[in-house]
């Protein structure tokens, strides 16, 4: 009889409470992986700028990676930064395109669920 209660409960428990967990969990925001493009004009520290712009702004930067072209005047880098961060990264797209030296702006998103 004890076994039999306890195994009544349990499974009262895991009918019951399982939703409720579930549902919790599914009401969590969840990781955004981005990839946020620019390219901008060398040697004014914008590289910086946008390294604490995105770090302000809750995200962690797992990557950089800069393609410089010196050739022309001011010069002109490329740069890759994968960012993690629970938020939406098209505030960071919208303020960076009004940048002065920054010249374009791309965003590439990948969800990763929280299981």
């Amino acid at each position: 009889p004890l076994l039999g209660l306890a195994a009544t409960l349990v499974h009262f428990l895991v009918v019951r409470g399982f939703p409720k967990v579930t549902r919790r969990l599914a009401s969590m925001p969840s990781v955004e992986q981005v990839e946020l493009r620019l390219s901008y004009r060398t040697r004014s520290g914008l590289l910086g700028r946008v390294l604490e712009l995105c770090t302000s702004r809750g995200f962690l930067v797992t990557d950089v990676q800069v393609d410089s072209a010196e050739g022309e005047a001011g010069g002109q880098a490329a740069v890759v930064l994968r960012l993690e961060g629970k938020g939406s990264a098209h505030p960071l797209v919208e303020e960076l395109t009004d940048w002065d030296g920054v010249f374009e702006v791309g965003l590439r998103s990948h969800r990763e669920s929280t299981e």
